[in-house]
């Protein structure tokens, strides 16, 4: 049994899994998924859901949620209106019983720091994924260094950006090491057995998956139970075959 490399902090396995409907998130939590990210609009990265579909989610799983805050595509946003609109969001997204919500905000090539101030502001003190904006900057660990200056921030969801494994393995221990003990890299973005079997034993517990836990592996398929409890099986045999404690 080989030691895995440790970050202070984020010591367990962990899978979150993409839902885009009630059924999605039923047959999540009967796999054994950690936390939901809840979405609308897969095929454009995640967008905002309706707050019908969350209510109705809420009331049906007792697993942790954390619900997308993304009314665009794109990662920055212009328009007074609309940075009002998202700042009204977390608002009414607070006021319900969900676990964190999940955003991310640019200006130019850095962070958009005012929106991210009153956006979490609004969020009222709910923990936050910084989604994959992330990668769209330009210096990746000076905005991680400023991300820490926000509390609510404790995950940065990522597949290492650009380019070849070995070149996405080295950005993602880089910014791991950066951003420890405060801020956690939740690994996404075609996540594969095969990536945790490689990320496994260098320090990388926490995955984030969506066509994974799907039928076919499909944008479009539902998510199915079985395919939660396989990718959990593999996680943990591969956490439990490098010393890793499994999550009380």
């Amino acid at each position: 049994m080989t030691a895995a490399k440790q970050i202070p902090g984020f010591y367990s396995p962990f899978l979150e899994v993409i839902a885009c409907s009630l059924s999605d998130a039923v047959a999540a939590e009967q796999g054994g998924a950690d936390r939901l990210e809840l979405i609308c609009r897969y095929d454009l990265g995640g967008l905002t859901p309706d707050f019908t579909l969350i209510d109705s989610v809420l009331r049906t799983v007792t697993i942790p949620v954390r619900v997308m805050l993304r009314d665009d595509p794109s990662f920055h946003v212009h328009r007074p209106t609309d940075r009002r609109e998202l700042v009204n969001k977390a608002e009414q997204l607070a006021q319900r019983p969900l676990q964190g919500l999940v955003f991310g905000f640019l200006q130019q090539d850095g962070l958009d720091e005012v929106l991210l101030t009153e956006v979490l502001a609004a969020a009222a003190g709910r923990p936050v994924t910084f989604h994959r904006a992330f990668e769209q900057l330009v210096d990746p660990l000076h905005a991680l260094s400023r991300l820490k200056a926000f509390p609510q921030i404790d995950r940065i969801l990522t597949s290492g950006g650009d380019g070849d494994w070995t070149e996405r393995l080295i950005r993602l221990q880089k910014w791991q090491t950066c951003g420890a003990p405060e801020i956690g890299i939740l690994v996404g973005g075609g996540v594969t057995t095969e990536w945790m079997e490689k990320l496994v034993p260098m320090g990388f517990y926490e995955y984030h998956v969506g066509r994974m836990a799907r039928q076919g592996e499909s944008l479009q398929g539902p998510v199915q139970a079985e395919r939660v409890v396989e990718l959990k099986k593999v996680l943990h045999a591969l956490c439990a075959r490098h010393g890793v404690p499994l999550r009380a």
